[in-house]
């Protein structure tokens, strides 16, 4: 696997030998997604803006977080309760794991913590990390009906599915797992250790749409990103100028995907934007009010898509 340190004018020039890739799958799609409440509006999961499932407790905002459809069956977490972390100075949101069949009631599948709370589907399984402690579980698949449940691996400390392949992190490194054989390949970014978002401070990764953002180092007036594309798995280093209050060690990593052939990233920086491999500003993709009143799912920089909830609606965007 090579490095390759690539300024913005290399960069460029690399462009032209690169195929084009196809897109990679993002998070785990469904046609149902999740609403928080307001004066208006019940929070729970939606299709289509009409209500499908409601909340069952209103002490938070956005009581339920991720949803995924599987076969259509209905899996979606609901905050459970807070527990405070006196070695990490923070409060821990947990959520259940549910499941909705038909009209039948929703049962309970798991715990989740809210460092680890995404869900994937491959179309037949789903899968998440179960844990009952904020910072480690165990990344689990569970067939469609909810019946089925295996534990694929111990350990970890986070997880994402992309390029139809499930990466996970444990003991501070990145691995691919393969699911037949339940072993992990190790993927080597950098030489730090990993730390996710579990962590108490200096998160060090972001899993963008199309790739792997790892934050190797920061100094006061540049920031050193090696970028993993699952595709091509394949890692490239772009040193750009930082952002003040986003691109330090104590801030999750502001950028939250890259389209390598471009060099262009997409920065959440309160409003969200785009910019090269300099930090310039291209474009404004949501404006900071525009980021206020909406939450957004996902960020797609190749297929240059935004995708998010505003009211009761899901909405996607080009740019």
């Amino acid at each position: 696997m090579s490095i390759k340190k690539i300024s913005y004018i290399s960069m460029m020039v690399l462009i032209s030998f690169l195929l084009l890739v196809p897109f990679i799958e993002a998070h785990a799609s469904s046609e149902y997604y999740a609403v928080g409440k307001s004066k208006s509006i019940k929070a729970g999961v939606y299709k289509n803006g009409k209500l499908v499932i409601g909340a069952t407790k209103s002490i938070e905002t956005r009581p339920i977080d991720n949803v995924a459809d599987v076969k259509g069956n209905i899996f979606y977490t609901e905050f459970h309760k807070m527990d405070i972390d006196m070695s990490c100075q923070r409060g821990d949101r947990f959520y259940t794991l549910k499941m909705k069949k038909g009209s039948s009631t929703s049962r309970s599948i798991a715990t989740i913590s809210e460092y680890m709370k995404d869900l994937a589907t491959d179309g037949t399984s789903l899968y998440f990390v179960a844990a009952k402690q904020s910072y480690v579980g165990n990344l689990t698949r569970v067939s469609a009906d909810g019946k089925n449940k295996e534990v694929l691996m111990k350990g970890v400390e986070d997880f994402w599915y992309r390029a139809s392949k499930l990466y996970y992190v444990k003991d501070a490194s990145i691995y691919v797992l393969d699911q037949k054989t339940k072993k992990g390949k190790l993927i080597k970014v950098g030489q730090k250790k990993i730390k996710p978002e579990s962590y108490c401070l200096g998160t060090t990764i972001q899993p963008g749409t199309n790739a792997l953002i790892y934050r190797e180092k920061v100094s006061s007036k540049q920031a050193t990103y090696l970028v993993y594309e699952y595709h091509t798995k394949k890692i490239y280093r772009f040193v750009t100028k930082r952002f003040e209050r986003n691109d330090s060690y104590y801030n999750p990593i502001s950028v939250t995907d890259v389209d390598i052939r471009s060099a262009e990233f997409i920065h959440d920086v309160g409003s969200l934007i785009l910019v090269d491999a300099e930090n310039k500003k291209l474009k404004e993709l949501l404006s900071s009010k525009e980021a206020s009143n909406l939450f957004l799912e996902s960020s797609d920089a190749v297929k240059r898509t935004i995708t998010y909830v505003q009211g009761t609606q899901r909405y996607t965007k080009h740019y």
